[in-house]
């Protein structure tokens, strides 16, 4: 009965406004703000700008969400105990499927930021009042962004839907576009972009520059195997003189260092308190917005991930024989027995959950970077921890690798060398006898990946790693858990886009799903 009358006020309603006078439906309110009406003056366009970044901060992206897909398609993370959520498990064991919520997230996070971008290129002509050269860097800035967006899309799906403008109808999906498709929008928009950025990003660093969109260009080329090119754009980098080597290591991954020269391109993180959670999926805050990582990791808080036993064997150290035990380590994981504030030791009841493997001993270890842990052990106490997206140490050592890939292994091994010699970490120079010989390209090869490991580890880099290698047929299996349902480890197209776009459709899914 119930529906029956609704049904009759539907129909009613519906009679009534097609009666209507024409005069009265094309009624505007003048005082309403319309996107045509609102991207006019400088400021509006930078808050435009503001929000592609801010997509970044939500928790489908960088505070949350995007760190569980990467870490969890890498060998460097396990399990901190039942108390972690089944989606995140599904990850980690490869019983994921397109229904995952986690990689929903992800997906629509990336689009998100894309539909955001194209919004400030669309928009950014009609702006009234503005020098030029900030209309091209705003512009510049959505693009880099969005190429951003686009690599991660590839590099986890494979085949993707390309978006350059607004959509504005409710019918405007566009199908899967070929891989080599994807690269292509992402190689020109970066090309765009680098022509109109900066070579030295704003204050507090959390801006995009022309060497950020190079370092990105690179890591683009890599995932398709093209050193040559790679090269290319990560050689200005390094010439450049404007980034370095930060002497402390742990520089990078701390509140009171906001920004240093090694950080090319950083999500900035902050909010009013600690205690300010910002659970918004896709970065609509207000605020600077704090991020979530800390709470799920810490080793005081719910610990719900780990290092795997795998990632703690690869660190040197003096009980394997090793010259000396490398200071990466102890930065970037805690041990049962650590201080880890003014007078507070780590210990095994403090770690809600499993225990790790190390050196054939059984120890509770737990995230160290990119954790307040050193500032608080409260449960809910949010992270400002600006992430820094590329350093500079990934660049030199993408640069290694295409210096040992283009028949150069002796500056691909100087520059290795250069990385071991932070200040902070000191560790003895390639080649090490009996571990990393460096005397072929396999050799030398085998050390890049061992040093990208310890340099990078927990930075969201090492899956994305991986994947390149594999596909590239640099090794002949990914190290995890699983074989995956696809062959070249590409993610399921998230349920919810296969039913709402037509163009992709259950009949389109990626291969094994």
């Amino acid at each position: 009965m119930k529906t029956k009358y609704l049904i009759l006020v539907l129909t009613i309603g519906s009679m009534f406004l097609w009666s209507c006078d024409d005069k009265i439906l094309n009624l505007e309110n003048p005082g309403a703000m319309t996107s045509d009406s609102y991207y006019k003056t400088p400021a509006q366009l930078d808050a435009a700008v503001s929000a592609v970044y801010s997509a970044a901060k939500g928790g489908n992206l960088l505070s949350l969400s995007y760190f569980w897909l990467n870490e969890y398609q890498s060998d460097d993370c396990t399990l901190g105990g039942g108390q972690t959520e089944v989606h995140y498990v599904t990850i980690l064991n490869g019983t994921y499927d397109a229904t995952n919520d986690v990689m929903g997230g992800v997906w629509n996070g990336w689009y998100r930021m894309i539909h955001r971008a194209n919004v400030v290129i669309e928009k950014a002509p009609g702006v009234q009042k503005i020098d030029e050269t900030i209309r091209k860097q705003r512009v510049a800035e959505a693009k880099f962004l969005r190429a951003w967006a686009y690599y991660e899309l590839v590099v986890n799906w494979g085949k993707v839907p390309i978006y350059t403008e607004i959509v504005e109808r409710l019918g405007g999906f566009q199908p899967r576009a070929e891989i080599a498709d994807v690269y292509a929008q992402i190689y020109k928009d970066l090309a765009d972009a680098i022509v109109d950025l900066p070579a030295v990003a704003s204050v507090d660093g959390g801006r995009a520059t022309q060497y950020a969109a190079r370092a990105l260009m690179a890591k683009a080329y890599l995932q398709q195997g093209n050193y040559a090119k790679a090269k290319e754009q990560l050689l200005p980098v390094v010439n450049s003189g404007k980034l370095a080597l930060s002497s402390n290591y742990m520089d990078n991954f701390v509140e009171a260092v906001s920004i240093n020269n090694e950080s090319l391109f950083q999500i900035n993180f902050g909010g009013s308190d600690n205690y300010s959670m910002t659970w918004n999926g896709d970065g609509n805050e207000t605020t600077a917005g704090a991020s979530l990582r800390h709470i799920y990791i810490s080793a005081t808080t719910w610990r719900n991930m780990i290092p795997s036993d795998n990632l703690l064997a690869e660190y040197e150290c003096v009980e394997k024989g090793f010259a000396k035990t490398d200071p990466r380590l102890k930065f970037t994981i805690y041990f049962t027995g650590d201080q880890y504030q003014p007078g507070k030791t780590l210990t095994a009841a403090k770690q809600n959950g499993n225990a790790s493997t190390y050196n054939g001993a059984s120890i509770k270890t737990s995230w160290r970077k990119s954790t307040v842990t050193y500032i608080s052990d409260a449960g809910w106490y949010s992270g400002r921890i600006n992430q820094r997206v590329i350093r500079y140490s990934d660049v030199l050592l993408s640069l290694a690798e295409c210096y040992n890939e283009l028949g150069r292994s002796d500056s691909a091994i100087i520059i290795m060398n250069q990385v071991r010699d932070r200040a902070t970490v000191q560790m003895p120079h390639y080649p090490i006898v009996g571990s990393y010989p460096c005397s072929t390209k396999d050799e030398v090869f085998n050390a890049i990946v061992h040093e990208r490991r310890v340099e990078l580890a927990f930075e969201e880099v090492r899956a994305n790693d991986l994947k390149r290698w594999y596909r590239n047929g640099k090794i002949s299996k990914l190290p995890l858990l699983y074989t995956p349902k696809n062959p070249d480890g590409y993610l399921p197209i998230p349920l919810q886009e296969v039913n709402s776009n037509a163009k992709i459709g259950a009949s389109n899914q990626t291969p094994g799903f």
